[in-house]
């Protein structure tokens, strides 16, 4: 999400660039499900500049995320790993055989959760194929 509403990248010495699509397509489709398709969790930073005052990100008490998106800098796109528990692939298969169907819930990136869900032992590692996202 920070990629894609990104508008400008930081590309060092102070310099700012215009963040194109093309390169919003090569983070997305190469770097950040790269991290995700090895389990990592995948983090975009990204910060805008300017004097801002509480009125431009607070508006009816409530956070104003349009002022929040616009005009970010993209600093970069890093991961970081949450190992699966030793034991969790060994307690998923323990209920499966008990005929407990097991299903996960997550906010994680997609191929992150299908990842993780094939270490976890909840889906099949040769599963190909996306995972029903719903109920926002």
């Amino acid at each position: 999400m920070v990629v894609r509403t990104a508008k400008y990248i930081y590309v060092g010495n102070g310099t700012i660039a215009p963040l194109t699509e093309d390169q919003k397509d090569y983070l997305e489709n190469n770097v950040i499900r790269s991290f995700a398709s090895y389990a990592l969790r995948t983090i975009a930073l990204a910060y805008k500049t300017g004097s801002f005052s509480e009125e431009d990100y607070i508006q009816n008490r409530e956070v104003n995320r349009g002022f929040l998106q616009e005009d970010l800098i993209l600093l970069g796109v890093f991961s970081i790993q949450d190992p699966v528990r030793d034991e969790v692939p060994g307690a998923v298969a323990s209920v499966q055989r008990a005929g407990v169907t097991v299903r996960m819930v997550t906010g994680d990136n997609i191929d992150t959760a299908v990842s993780v869900a094939k270490k976890c032992g909840i889906l099949p590692p040769d599963f190909k194929g996306k995972v029903l996202r719903a109920l926002q």
